[in-house]
């Protein structure tokens, strides 16, 4: 089995696990014909077909898909940049002074998710 992550057109990110014995194209949901201008923007469609690939084979067509990788096959990594930090207002006769601290750690990672090791703090709302 394979597993497709799809994205399509509005945003909408959805996973098709698909036998490894499937074709699948990616072209225009209505391909064009010799004589078309079309300007503006087109609807792609994602055609899976059993081998070998013809019209009886075809198994499923998922349309308005704006992208679309085999997450078997390829690794995507996203670097994720998690900053922290506070300002510290002190004042006195003589008036302010303002203290900020800033962290910032970045990492490439496969999910989109908290930086390794980190946990969610949760906050207190005390008043």
């Amino acid at each position: 089995m394979r597993t497709l992550l799809c994205k399509s057109g509005n945003g909408t990110e959805f996973k098709v696990i698909i036998p490894d014995n499937t074709i699948v194209t990616f072209a225009p949901a209505i391909p064009p014909n010799s004589n078309d201008r079309f300007s503006g923007e087109r609807e792609y469609a994602l055609r899976i077909y059993k081998e070998p690939k013809k019209e009886s084979n075809l198994l499923a067509v998922f349309t308005n898909i704006r992208s679309f990788r085999d997450v078997d096959q390829i690794e995507i990594q996203t670097l994720v940049v998690r900053e922290r930090g506070k300002s510290l207002w002190k004042s006195d006769e003589k008036g302010y002074k303002v203290e900020n601290t800033l962290q910032r750690e970045s990492k490439f990672t496969d999910e989109l998710n908290l930086l390794e090791g980190e946990v969610e703090e949760e906050t207190d709302n005390e008043e």
